[in-house]
């Protein structure tokens, strides 16, 4: 069975007046609200004017267990809006006060589930987690957004807080909206709670409760998990084994599921086998081979809420099936676990420059900077690599971690947008995101802080748990990320970069704190993740190739991009461009397939 997909929607206004039967009427000011999930999520009105809606797998801090919108109600009666700050795990939290004519819609803290959003004329509002829902309301009447494109081109994905659609939003992790007759306002509610000096240094106090917080998490994702046979994701990486680890503690016999591949390099399924065979769970296998892929991309394209480029989607989704297969209605799954116990490379790489810092003020400034600028060192052996130190000094962190990728370097948006596009979008720079992500741990001085904020958004937010949700949603499978527990997160927070990552060893704290529990093989092994072989494949196999060139041939029909872009984007499919990859080609393909099944103007 097929569980339904997680939502609600409320619209106000003459949103809800001319798009749905209004469910309430307010005093001049039609109002409808829906929702739905695995547990039979709903909106209950008070007959004190009050109307909640509740959806996802909330649970309340004091409340064990499940909390349903009935018991949201009776809690915003004593507590008034406070009592949405007491609401922990996965949702989306409406409440409607007919008698002053307000509306609050809350997110998650970590943005497990998206929010849309669109204000309208004369206090209309509307709000879905399905983008659909808002695609023909306002005033551009699902126009394409050109910096919504512009940024899927850059992230493979459309970050937050934009979408494809002009002029509707998204909620960002950790905030709310409310909307009077007055307008729309978003505001920030929680964010993660970093400490520079962290309140406490002793390594085996802090192991402990690092293995305690984590079992908590997962046993909260155990009690809001849907009824029936529950299994975990196991990729054989550190957070999958964890996860998998604790929930066969709660749970002997857990199911577990790896996807595999026939190619080497990107097959963890000997590792999955490690944990699975230590935790004793019952364990599942599911190899993915090019023809998969392309039985899949077009029923995929036709879900989405959004295009959405990163490949490894593909590997998640035989994952889940593979799942629902065995009778699985829930899986837990490990995403964050990098962005909160520091597993990420750059967080070490990026720092590097700051060697150039310790030189003298005066050497620096007056010998190396005039010297070391030229661009024409940056060929040199040696002497490059000293101008490119230099460069990336002067940057902030978010733009080093871009200074080698820019998927318009060698084009200039000229050569791959359209006039008119291009015209729209001048002065726009993708980066800025990043920037803006880095702002939230702008409290803390610790720069892997800072930048795991910025992969909490840009990275979890606008990516992984995208991959996954829609994923899950499209097989049927509900899904839970104890790592994203409120309190994994507060506890991650309050652990500066130094101790995550002792004498420079990625996720070191998170490995020592584990060792014993999980196999040693997963404590040794490089980290690798549910990446497909895509670009051997699109060289290997003609029917994925075609799949994609036909698109590309659609594709020109719009009129959004250059035909000489176009032209490389098809070398790339068969391997004879330069600059571009077949990555590239699958982004734009996948924006040609969503848009065939999604109603917006170009």
């Amino acid at each position: 069975m097929a569980y339904p997909a997680i939502h609600l929607c409320c619209l106000t206004g003459r949103f809800a007046a001319t798009a749905l039967p209004p469910a309430v009427e307010a005093v001049g000011r039609p109002f409808h609200a829906e929702a739905a999930d695995e547990w039979g999520g709903q909106s209950v009105a008070g007959d004190d004017g009050l109307v909640v809606a509740l959806t996802g797998a909330p649970w309340g801090r004091h409340k064990p267990g499940p909390m349903a919108a009935a018991d949201l109600l009776a809690a915003v009666r004593a507590k008034g809006e406070r009592a949405l700050e007491d609401l922990n795990g996965a949702f989306v939290a409406m409440v409607h006060d007919r008698a002053r004519g307000r509306t609050v819609v809350m997110g998650d803290r970590a943005g497990v589930i998206p929010l849309f959003w669109i204000e309208g004329a004369a206090g209309a509002f509307g709000a879905s987690t399905r983008l659909a829902d808002l695609a023909g309301l306002g005033a551009d009447r699902a126009a394409l957004d050109p910096t919504g494109l512009l940024h899927y081109l850059f992230y493979f994905s459309v970050p937050g807080p934009g979408t494809i659609y002009r002029g509707i939003a998204r909620l960002r992790p950790g905030h709310r909206l409310v909307a009077t007759a007055d307008g729309v306002t978003e505001e920030a509610y929680w964010r993660l709670p970093y400490s520079a000096d962290g309140a406490d240094r002793d390594p085996a106090g802090l192991h402990e409760r690092m293995r305690a917080v984590l079992d908590q998490g997962v046993a909260r994702a155990l009690d809001v998990a849907v009824p029936g046979p529950v299994g975990t994701f196991l990729s054989g990486g550190l957070d999958s084994s964890a996860v998998t680890g604790l929930a066969a503690g709660r749970r002997p016999g857990i199911a577990s599921f790896t996807v595999r591949f026939r190619e080497p390099a990107f097959d963890e399924g000997p590792y999955a086998r490690i944990a699975a065979d230590h935790f004793r769970t019952d364990h599942h296998e599911v190899y993915v081979d090019p023809p998969d892929v392309v039985d899949l991309v077009e029923k995929m394209a036709a879900n989405l809420n959004q295009p959405f480029g990163n490949t490894s989607a593909i590997a998640a989704y035989y994952a889940v099936t593979a799942a629902r297969s065995a009778g699985m209605t829930t899986l837990l799954a490990g995403d964050g676990g990098d962005e909160l116990f520091a597993g990420n490379a750059h967080y070490l790489d990026l720092q590097r420059p700051d060697v150039y810092g310790r030189i003298p003020t005066p050497l620096r400034r007056l010998l190396l900077d005039p010297v070391l600028a030229w661009r024409a060192l940056d060929r040199l052996p040696g002497l490059g690599k000293a101008h490119r130190l230099q460069q990336r000094y002067y940057l902030s962190l978010a733009q080093r971690k871009f200074a080698n990728y820019d998927p318009f370097r060698h084009f200039g948006l000229a050569g791959v947008l359209n006039p008119d596009i291009v015209a729209e979008v001048a002065g726009t720079d993708p980066v800025r995101l990043a920037e803006e992500a880095f702002a939230a741990a702008a409290h803390t001085a610790d720069p892997i802080q800072q930048m795991m904020a910025m992969d909490m958004q840009l990275t979890v937010a606008d990516n992984d748990l995208i991959k996954v949700n829609e994923m899950c949603a499209l097989a049927g499978v509900a899904v839970r990320y104890p790592m994203l527990d409120e309190d994994v997160m507060q506890f991650a927070a309050d652990l500066p970069g130094d101790v995550l990552v002792p004498s420079g060893r990625l996720r070191g704290f998170f490995k020592d704190a584990f060792k014993g529990f999980l196999p040693d093989a997963i404590l040794t092994k490089t980290k690798q993740g549910f990446g497909l072989p895509f670009p051997a494949w699109i060289q290997t196999d003609q029917d994925l190739r075609t799949c994609l060139l036909d698109a590309l041939v659609d594709l020109r029909q719009r009129g959004l991009f250059t035909a000489a872009y176009l032209d490389d984007l098809e070398r790339a499919c068969r391997g004879t461009q330069r600059y571009l990859d077949p990555g590239n080609a699958w982004d734009a393909a996948i924006l040609e397939l969503w848009m065939r099944h999604h109603r917006i103007s170009v």
